[in-house]
């Protein structure tokens, strides 16, 4: 259908197919680590964190909680953002975040997370 504008024929505009709407993801994950294990979970923390950022992943936020219950153990509370579900998968999925596994192990006692629309917890 044509308009008419101002004395004259115009073809209407078209609008432009929107890509999908892509949700960032946003978790908060809350690691039990080990206070004498403290140096290998930064080495994996580091590490982790490169391999986040190619998927387009980041450690936005970091509170650090000393439990006055639990002195051979610190909270560290991360708050972590994706752009959508698909990057937090490849980055859960990438090789390169397994490879860091042992320094997971020898470091953290306990681990879990909340957030929007989240997959289930596994690895990083």
């Amino acid at each position: 259908m044509w308009e008419i504008l101002g004395g004259g024929l115009r073809e209407p505009r078209r609008e432009e197919p929107r890509s999908p709407r892509r949700d960032r993801m946003t978790l908060v994950v809350i690691l039990t680590i080990r206070k004498d294990a403290l140096e290998a979970f930064r080495a994996f923390e580091r590490h982790a964190a490169a391999v986040m950022a190619v998927h387009g992943g980041r450690i936005e936020r970091t509170v650090v909680v000393s439990p006055t219950d639990t002195p051979d153990l610190v909270k560290e509370i991360h708050v972590v953002t994706f752009p959508d579900e698909p990057a937090l998968l490849a980055y859960r999925s990438d090789p390169r975040l397994a490879t860091l596994g042992h320094l997971r192990a020898a470091s953290v006692v306990h681990r879990g997370s909340r957030g929007r629309g989240r997959p289930p917890l596994r690895g990083g």
